[in-house]
C-alpha cells in the first residue's frame, strides 16, 4: 500500500470523531430547539387569544403568538372570544411552535383553512398586534385594521410585555 493511501486513511479516521460529534450537535438542535408543529382539530376556545387542539399525543393548549386580545374585564373580550370560535372550532388547525412552552400554553402560529388565526383577529379588529413577539408580524394588517375604521387602539392599550425598548405605549 503507497504512502499516499495510508495518510488519506489516517486523514479520514481523525474526521470521523468531528463528524460524530457534528452530527450529535445537529440532532440536539433539531430535538430540542428546531421548529415544532402542532396538527390536530379545535377542540375549544378560551379566550380570543387561546385555543385547545386535540393531537394524537392528547391535548394542547395554546396561545397565539405575536398578537394580544382583550381578556376577560376587558371591553370587547366576548367578540374576540365569538370570532376566534367561529373561525377555529372543530376545524383542522396546523400549529408552529414560537418560543417558550409554559405550564399553561404554548405559544404558537396557527393555520385554519390556509388562513393564520393571528392576522384574522388583528384585520377584524379584535386583537393588536404585539411587537415584542412579532416582531411587526401583524403590524400591516393592524394598520389596515384601523384603516377600515377599527376603534381597538383607542381602547386597548398594548400591554408592557409588547412594547419595543425606547418605544413610547401605544394607547
Amino acid at each position: 500500500m503507497s504512502i499516499n493511501r495510508r495518510s488519506q486513511r489516517r486523514g479520514i479516521r481523525r474526521l470521523l470523531p468531528v463528524l460524530a460529534i457534528f452530527i450529535f450537535f445537529v440532532g440536539i438542535y433539531l430535538f430540542f430547539l428546531g421548529p415544532r408543529e402542532h396538527s390536530g382539530t379545535v377542540v375549544a376556545v378560551q379566550d380570543g387569544q387561546t385555543i385547545e387542539v386535540a393531537t394524537q399525543d392528547g391535548n394542547e393548549v395554546i396561545r397565539l403568538a405575536g398578537l394580544v386580545a382583550p381578556l376577560e374585564a376587558e371591553a370587547q373580550s366576548q367578540q374576540a372570544h365569538d370570532y376566534l370560535q367561529n373561525l377555529a372550532l372543530n376545524q383542522e388547525v396546523t400549529c408552529r411552535l414560537e418560543g417558550d412552552v409554559t405550564a399553561e400554553a404554548s405559544l404558537a402560529i396557527c393555520i385554519v383553512n390556509g388562513g393564520d388565526l393571528g392576522e384574522a383577529l388583528v384585520l377584524a379588529g379584535l386583537a393588536r398586534d404585539c411587537p415584542a413577539q412579532s416582531g411587526g408580524r401583524y403590524q400591516a394588517a393592524e394598520k389596515q385594521s384601523r384603516s377600515q375604521g377599527s376603534e381597538l387602539h383607542l381602547t386597548f392599550a398594548l400591554p408592557r410585555h409588547c412594547e419595543i425598548k425606547d418605544e413610547p405605549r401605544d394607547k
